[in-house]
């Protein structure tokens, strides 16, 4: 029996699958996107103290966000970008939609940027966190996520929309002199 091995022992089946190789800068690349975009829209409207302290605020978690992504497990990777992938696509929509139909200007395209980076961090959030779910878990992963749209993302998104409408014309009746209509 030369030429072969009869103590060794076969390889468990999970550690002979070739695991596939996954880019660790993707996630820390889209979020860092999603924070400079959110930075620079934030910074577009209010007095300065306020546009620096929202800037200062937004860095801030996009920093953590990216340090936490790069160093912690697929679950807690998955909960970063599905937050993230909520406050991008609430901020991103709301903030577009008000945009677009007055003209596509820098506010409009910058919010297009965080609403596709808060997409793709929404959809690839919820698809860590139910591919970290095992067995029937992960039929309540459906549930939970129609709650979450429901509950959590349209308000938001509609709290957004609602607050950063650009400023319309006032119309004839209220630059016309002397009249007092009641």
């Amino acid at each position: 029996m030369t030429g072969t091995h009869t103590n060794v022992l076969p390889k468990a089946r999970g550690a002979r699958a070739r695991a596939r190789p996954r880019s660790p800068v993707v996630l820390p690349t889209v979020v860092a996107v999603e924070g400079a975009a959110l930075a620079v829209l934030g910074g577009l409207d209010g007095s300065p103290a306020w546009r620096v302290a929202r800037d200062l605020a937004v860095i801030a978690i996009t920093g953590l966000a990216v340090w936490f992504a790069c160093r912690v497990g697929r679950t807690i990777r998955g909960g970063i970008a599905l937050a993230l992938g909520i406050m991008g696509t609430a901020a991103g929509a709301g903030v577009a939609s008000g945009q677009l139909t007055a003209a596509l200007g820098a506010t409009a395209v910058v919010a297009g940027i965080v609403l596709v980076t808060g997409l793709v961090l929404l959809i690839w959030g919820g698809a860590m966190l139910v591919r970290a779910m095992t067995g029937w878990w992960r039929l309540l992963g459906v549930p939970a996520a129609l709650a979450l749209l429901w509950f959590v993302l349209f308000p938001l998104t509609v709290a957004v929309f609602a607050t950063n409408r650009p400023p319309g014309t006032l119309g004839s009746v209220a630059h016309a002199p002397g009249r007092a209509d009641l």
